[in-house]
């Protein structure tokens, strides 16, 4: 009794374990993913986020959220600073003065002060879908959008595939999802978080591992071992399972209660992943990974055409200039003042119509009064 007193208090708790934080965005290890194997990755997100697979590098629009204008794969703001960060890796890229030029100092202006104002770049929207089009820059335009955008989120979601020994591009790529939904901070909410609860699971259940002793050593199922951070070896699909199921139930139960609406709707990405594993292709080495979309419904996802195939940067587009005509601005301004002005000029004519023929109808009745007297 004493004996199973002492393993108790030795097993870890998620209240003490989740004190520090065990992996870091800056882990100094090669990406051991390929390029077929990322384009799936990005793809498969973008998909729960944009209801397609396409990597959305010409989008742009002023949200109203007061970060400005967003745009771009991942939705970089001007507000916030990340937006500037493209157009500085573009010029780095292409000569300058390019077509971003004009508002260079305007953006890192409204992005160090945070301010989601969008009069002084009136035309940035058209700019920035304009360029991820153009046959000879969009290419680089959309190169600078990935050198970004792998900084923000899937360098970090590797280097803790790395430091848990995460071998299978599925694996990789769920670390690449969840970090995408969850954040990279220290809340109960965020990837970490998920991480280290999964690591507390399998070291209070030991057996759990679904791993045997043999002469060459330890192995599992999948072929493939992790190592979890409280140093329990684990198959690396039952860990990726038991992963899946953590986060789910983050997902329906939520730290912070103001996500759990919206939360409790994005299930299904959850569930793509654990459809995905089911197929047993955990390197993506078939000529498609298939999984599920929001909807519950199987979709494929390829690497044809890599990340510079997209839906929305096939048809070149005319670069505005600041004196250009601005069409949207005369069908959604101007047409609606000219059919008000014309609405009050008829009926301004109607008015005097009507005043003028009681005037008329009022002489007339007095001319009759005058003939009886």
């Amino acid at each position: 009794m004493s004996n199973n007193t002492d393993n108790d208090q030795d097993q870890p708790t998620e209240q003490s374990y989740n004190k520090t934080v065990v992996y870091t965005p800056d882990y100094p290890i090669t990406v051991p993913v390929d390029d077929c194997q990322k384009v799936r990755m990005y793809r498969m997100t973008s998909m729960y986020e944009n209801s397609d697979i396409y990597l959305h590098f010409g989008y742009c629009d002023d949200l109203g959220d007061g970060r400005g204008y967003t745009s771009g794969i991942i939705g970089f703001c001007t507000a916030t600073g990340d937006a500037i960060q493209v157009i500085q890796a573009y010029n780095n890229l292409v000569p300058q003065p390019n077509e971003f030029s004009r508002y260079y100092d305007t953006l890192v202006s409204l992005a160090n002060d945070q301010d989601d104002s969008t009069s002084k770049i009136k035309n940035y929207c058209q700019i920035w879908s304009a360029v991820s089009r153009d046959p000879m820059n969009g290419p680089l335009f959309r190169q600078a959008q990935m050198l970004v955008a792998d900084s923000v989120d899937y360098v970090p979601a590797m280097n803790i595939s790395n430091g848990l020994g995460l071998n299978y591009a599925i694996s990789r790529g769920q670390m690449y999802d969840a970090l995408v939904q969850h954040g990279n901070d220290t809340d109960q909410d965020s990837i970490l978080a998920l991480v280290n609860r999964t690591a507390i699971y399998f070291a209070q259940n030991p057996n759990a591992t679904n791993l045997t002793a043999s002469d060459s050593g330890t192995t599992g199922p999948s072929g493939s071992v992790v190592t979890t951070a409280l140093g329990n070896q684990v198959d690396e699909i039952t860990w990726l399972k038991k992963f899946l199921e953590v986060r789910r139930d983050d997902l329906t139960n939520p730290s912070d209660k103001s996500t759990a609406s919206a939360w409790k709707q994005s299930v299904t990405r959850v569930d793509s992943y654990s459809y995905a594993v089911g197929q047993g292709d955990y390197n993506w080495t078939n000529n498609a990974t298939f999984a599920l979309d929001n909807d519950g419904n199987v979709f494929n996802v390829t690497c044809i055409g890599g990340f510079l195939a997209s839906d929305d940067t096939s048809v070149p587009e005319q670069l505005p200039s600041e004196s250009s005509f601005n069409l949207t601005l005369f069908l959604e301004v101007f047409i609606p003042l000219m059919i008000a002005l014309i609405a009050a000029v008829a009926f301004f004519i109607w008015w005097r119509c009507c005043r003028r023929r009681r005037w008329s109808e009022s002489k007339q009745k007095a001319s009759v009064v005058d003939v009886w007297q």
